[in-house]
C-alpha cells in the first residue's frame, strides 16, 4: 500500500510539472505578432460545424463554371486556404507593417502589408465595425520561382455576431510547360 501511495505522489508531481511546461508553450504560441487569422478560421469552423448551414457554391476553373448546393461540408478543409494566409507566426514577427484607417461609420480597416519581397502573404486586410466585430478579412498571396508562379486572393465576409456569411478564393497558376490556369470559388452560406 505504501508503494502505491509513493508511486501515485510521484506520478502526480511529474504530471503537474509537465503540465506547467506545456501551459508555458501554449501561452508562448498564442502571442499575437500580427493578425491571428488561424484563430478566426478555427472559431468559424467550430461554429459552422455546430450550425451546419448549407452552402451555395459557384466554382470556375479555366472558364468552365459549375454551381452546387450542399449542407455536407467539411469546414476545416473548405476554409483551409485561409489558414494558409496566416501571418501570426514568430518568424514573421517583424515582416509586416500595420496601418489602421478609421472609417466614417466608426469602424476600422487595418492592413498588414509585407515589408519585403520574400513573404508569401503579401497583405491581409481586416475590416471591423464600431463594436470591434470583424466584418471582412481579405488577403493576397504570391509565389514565384523558376517552375511556377501563383497568385491567390481570398475573402471572408461576416454578418452580425461574426457569423460567416460568405467566402471567396480566386487565383491563377502559371506552370512551366502547362500554361496558365485560373480558378475561383465563391460560397454563400444559408442558415
Amino acid at each position: 500500500m505504501k508503494l502505491f501511495v509513493q508511486i501515485t505522489i510521484i506520478y502526480f508531481t511529474l504530471n503537474s510539472l509537465f503540465s506547467c511546461a506545456q501551459l508555458d508553450k501554449v501561452q508562448d504560441s498564442e502571442e499575437v505578432y500580427n493578425f491571428d487569422l488561424t484563430s478566426v478560421v478555427d472559431s468559424a469552423v467550430k461554429d459552422l460545424s455546430r450550425r451546419a448551414p448549407s452552402v451555395e457554391k459557384k466554382i470556375t476553373y479555366d472558364g468552365k463554371e459549375n454551381s452546387l448546393a450542399s449542407s455536407e461540408i467539411n469546414w476545416e478543409e473548405e476554409l483551409e486556404v485561409f489558414e494558409d494566409a496566416d501571418i501570426n507566426k514568430p518568424i514573421l514577427r517583424n515582416s509586416y507593417e500595420k496601418t489602421t484607417q478609421n472609417k466614417s461609420n466608426g469602424g476600422t480597416l487595418t492592413r498588414f502589408e509585407a515589408s519585403g519581397p520574400r513573404e508569401l502573404v503579401r497583405w491581409v486586410e481586416v475590416e471591423k465595425d464600431s463594436n470591434g466585430d470583424i466584418l471582412k478579412i481579405a488577403f493576397k498571396m504570391l509565389t514565384d520561382n523558376s517552375l511556377y508562379a501563383t497568385e491567390k486572393e481570398g475573402e471572408l465576409v461576416f454578418s452580425e455576431g461574426q457569423k460567416l456569411k460568405s467566402y471567396a478564393v480566386e487565383g491563377t497558376q502559371s506552370i512551366v510547360f502547362l500554361g496558365d490556369k485560373h480558378y475561383a470559388v465563391k460560397g454563400n452560406l444559408v442558415y
